[in-house]
């Protein structure tokens, strides 16, 4: 995977293992948008680390 992906793609995985357990848990689904704009910056520092 190129690396300028990772932190999109970490964000994305995320989001869509919080929906599943928010579904398993019968709870609602997130704003899946929000969340991830609210992830990816995290998923950003973390990635500037790989080589």
């Amino acid at each position: 995977m190129p690396v300028d992906l990772l932190a999109a793609y970490g964000s994305g995985i995320q989001v869509h293992v919080e929906d599943l357990a928010a579904h398993l848990a019968g709870s609602e689904r997130c704003d899946a948008k929000a969340q991830w704009d609210e992830l990816l910056p995290a998923y950003q520092a973390l990635a500037a680390c790989v080589d």
